[in-house]
């Protein structure tokens, strides 16, 4: 299939499963130039034998480890530490992410990105001090008078 799906674009990254079979077969994948997401990452094991492997991307999903009781930010820590202990290449990107909240403290805990829908997208540009800030600019332009220009 991911042969198939790459001569459509060079673009496609197949979406992997962490069990034992998914991360072989991403292993394979990698072996052969595709680079590889696993998802469903939720522990240490798993991400490290992800890794390990060459992995190009893991994907734990933050708020589902939230809502398992496990704390997603510390998570994404650990395994931010452990990769760079171990000087591994994998990218750590989370999905399941619901809050401008939630991208922040993946970001700062040290993954290199998120994987978010589109709304949230915009809202990460929805800040009421930017809006005040623009209102002000908008203001400040308003006013300047005409034979100053």
């Amino acid at each position: 299939e991911v042969e198939y799906l790459k001569k459509l674009s060079d673009q496609v990254i197949p979406k992997i499963p962490s069990t034992s079979e998914g991360i072989m077969a991403a292993a394979e994948l990698e072996r052969n130039g595709t680079e590889t997401l696993v998802t469903t990452v939720v522990s240490i094991p798993q991400a490290y034998a992800c890794a390990a492997t060459g992995i190009t991307t893991i994907c734990p999903y933050f708020n589902r480890l939230q809502e398992s009781g496990t704390n997603a930010r510390n998570f994404i820590e650990e395994l931010s530490a452990m990769f760079s202990r171990e000087a591994v290449k994998t990218k750590i990107m989370p999905a399941s992410i619901r809050t401008v909240a939630d991208i922040e403290s993946a970001l700062t805990a040290g993954c290199s990105g998120v994987i978010i829908f589109y709304p949230l997208f915009e809202e990460m540009f929805t800040h009421k001090v930017t809006t005040q800030s623009l209102e002000s600019f908008d203001n400040d332009w308003e006013n300047i008078p005409y034979n100053f220009i």
